[in-house]
């Protein structure tokens, strides 16, 4: 994959192999039908599962947007999606399941993307609880308890801004309501 050579050939610079635009069809869709952005979706995806939809995690996670089985299902029945847990390596699938599960999580969250992904990381319950109202974003993510969980939701917002520079598009790291939030 493009991702693993680029890093084998320690090109660091070469952004178009670091952070190709795969499936661009699959994940135009799911853009198109949950609302978000192409350029965000493909950021989780290039995190997950280095952008490969045959990827499984030790834990069971699968395809691009390395959904869990059981999360996969509530939000296909939620959607009115057909859930197959074959389908979930399938990139179509596993892009347009994968956004409606975020798009829920940014619900959940009032549009905070970085309380988002790390649920999407580490599940809403634990999220709930690391919100105490009196920190700020920077520091809110530097005191999340997994180091896992908080490299994700660096690493994410990054591809993020780095994905919509690539597509000419004008890119901020946070909005000015996750800056004004109090975690």
């Amino acid at each position: 994959m493009a991702i693993e050579a680029a890093a084998a050939a320690k090109a660091w610079g070469r952004l178009d192999l670091r952070f190709p635009m795969v499936f661009a069809s699959e994940f135009q869709n799911a853009s198109q039908e949950s609302g978000l952005g192409v350029e965000e979706l493909i950021a989780i995806a290039r995190r997950e599962s280095a952008l490969s939809p045959s990827a499984v995690s030790e834990v069971g996670a699968r395809g691009l947007m390395q959904l869990m089985p059981s999360t996969a299902r509530l939000t296909a029945r939620k959607h009115n999606y057909r859930y197959s847990r074959s389908r979930l390596m399938v990139p179509s699938y596993n892009t347009a399941v994968g956004a409606l599960y975020y798009r829920d999580l940014l619900t959940r969250y009032e549009g905070n993307r970085l309380q988002a992904l790390a649920a999407y990381n580490a599940g809403p319950n634990r999220v709930r609880r690391w919100i105490n109202g009196d920190m700020s974003a920077a520091r809110w993510v530097d005191t999340i308890p997994f180091k896992e969980t908080r490299e994700y939701v660096r690493a994410v917002m990054a591809y993020n801004v780095i994905y919509r520079l690539k597509a000419g598009k004008p890119a901020q790291l946070l909005s000015q309501a996750e800056r004004d939030y109090q975690y």
